[in-house]
């Protein structure tokens, strides 16, 4: 998303600087430079992005291992950060753990951040091997600290802990938000071990012979689950179609000033008021139509490239995206989801008149979160009996 939107901002800034930039030069109007700006900041976005890139290429993902569930006031915070990949020199390492009271206010729901309390520590080296880096964690939580809540739109308390360290051109970062007090303790300990999945045993559900299209589901050595889906599913021709004329419409209402020279009237670039305002009218409205055609055309390849992997396994579940050069994943513990449920995600017209429903799977965690595993599911059947696989999986379902 940081690349796409990086990539419009700097094709929208250029078609408003060129010209500008040109006029200054000819008629040493200076004040007219400002515009260099708005490239600028596109620059920026570009290099923050490529930046981000080169991380999750240098490290791959981490993951926090929590060793108590959950913390709670006036106990440890002790955790392991794992880094898929080595950290090059192995420190020192910086962590640092926050209270933050999240508030918004107004009707443009400003978001303003205050810490409550944090504390940081140093870590002169960490250990590093060929299956990655592993960072401990240790923190305590004094006893009148307040503990996480759930999502809620006007104030939120969350717990944050970051990890940074110095590595060359690309220095490691990492940010974890955990769940304080959250879960009772009691509530942990006494959750009973999990059965059997249900498709190892009992009678064979009769929606396991259905297919979906596009969906392939397999069952793992260690009893887990991979479930793959492929990109392109749903067809989105004509959302696509939509998204390219947007975009060719504001393509044309950048050049438009371009080719409104004439011989009866000054030309379009000429210092004047009344060419200047044309100016900022077709590039204002080029600006709108190029952001909603970009819009429309992120969800068009989304939906063309974007691949996705769900692995499911009795501690964990991983989640990962592919999208042609780029890979993108996230791991959630077992311990940290509240349900995965299958709900209603969309309607599409079939051309018949009709609206044909898609169903989704949705994971939800405990800090009020949530994730598609999957969606545009055509069959509401095959979408229920794939929920029930995954909750199986993790053993939350009882025998028969």
């Amino acid at each position: 998303m940081l690349w796409v939107f990086a990539a419009a901002w700097v094709a929208a800034s250029v078609f408003i600087a060129a010209p500008m930039v040109s006029i200054a030069l000819k008629t040493h109007d200076l004040a007219r430079l400002f515009t260099l700006a708005f490239p600028a900041v596109g620059v920026g976005l570009l290099l923050w992005a490529l930046r981000r890139s080169l991380r999750i290429k240098k490290f791959g993902g981490s993951v926090l291992q929590l060793n108590t569930v959950p913390p709670t006031p006036g106990g440890d915070l002790a955790a392991t950060i794992h880094v898929a990949r080595p950290v090059p020199g192995g420190g020192p390492m910086q962590l640092r753990l926050q209270c933050i009271l999240r508030h918004r206010s107004g009707t443009r729901r400003n978001t303003t951040n205050k810490v409550l309390w944090q504390e940081s520590q140093k870590l002169g080296e960490v250990s590093s091997s060929l299956e990655g880096t592993d960072i401990p964690v240790c923190f305590h939580i004094p006893a009148d600290a307040q503990t996480t809540t759930g999502f809620d739109w006007n104030q939120q308390i969350l717990w944050r802990l970051e990890a940074r360290g110095k590595s060359g051109l690309v220095n490691y970062f990492a940010r974890f938000e955990v769940p304080v007090g959250l879960v009772p303790v009691q509530e942990a300990a006494s959750r009973p071990a999990p059965p059997a999945p249900l498709r190892h045993g009992g009678a064979p559900d009769p929606r396991s012979k259905l297919r979906e299209r596009g969906i392939d589901c397999q069952p793992l050595e260690d009893g887990g689950l991979h479930i793959h889906l492929v990109a392109g599913r749903r067809k989105l021709i004509a959302l696509t179609v939509i998204g390219l004329i947007l975009t060719g419409i504001a393509v044309a209402l950048f050049l438009a000033p371009l080719f409104t020279n004439s011989s009866a009237a000054p030309t379009a670039w000429q210092s004047s008021i009344v060419p200047d305002l044309m100016r900022i009218i077709f590039i204002a409205f080029g600006s709108l139509v190029l952001l909603l055609g970009g819009f429309f055309d992120y969800i068009a390849f989304y939906n063309w490239f974007v691949s996705q992997d769900v692995k499911v396994h009795r501690g964990s579940l991983v989640m990962e995206r592919r999208a042609l050069f780029f890979h993108w994943g996230r791991t959630f513990d077992l311990r940290d989801i509240a349900e995965i449920v299958c709900q209603q995600d969309g309607e599409q017209s079939n051309g018949s008149g009709a609206a044909a429903t898609f169903h989704g799977i949705q994971l939800k965690t405990r800090d009020g979160k949530s994730a598609w595993l999957a969606s545009n599911i055509s069959q509401a059947d095959y979408a229920a009996w794939l929920t029930d696989e995954i909750n199986a999986a993790f053993g939350w379902l009882p025998e028969g």
